[in-house]
């Protein structure tokens, strides 16, 4: 029998992703901090950069940036009509 595979909430992602863009610790320590795969937080860290609009080289106002997109509210939003979620839409 499989294991039954683990929902990630936005905020979640984004928090692991902010700690890998930050570089404060080593990949293994954030696998083991937060029990995710290295595919998982090089993925997610991507996305925050894509999502953030930074490329380059890290500075404090990326660090700023991505912070900011961090603490944003991420509730899971349920389909009504009028809200522009089709209920197909991936929210992260």
């Amino acid at each position: 029998m499989s294991a039954k595979r683990k929902i990630h909430s936005a905020n979640f992602k984004a928090k692991v992703a902010l700690d890998a863009y930050k570089a404060d610790k080593t990949s293994d320590e954030l696998i083991s901090t937060h029990k995710v795969t290295s595919g998982q937080i090089s993925t997610w860290k991507k996305q925050l950069l894509d999502g953030a609009g930074i490329t380059g080289a890290g500075s404090h106002a990326d660090v700023a940036a991505c912070q900011s997109v961090a603490s944003h509210d991420s509730s899971p939003r349920a389909y009504s009509p009028g809200s522009g979620l089709n209920g197909t839409e991936n929210l992260w």
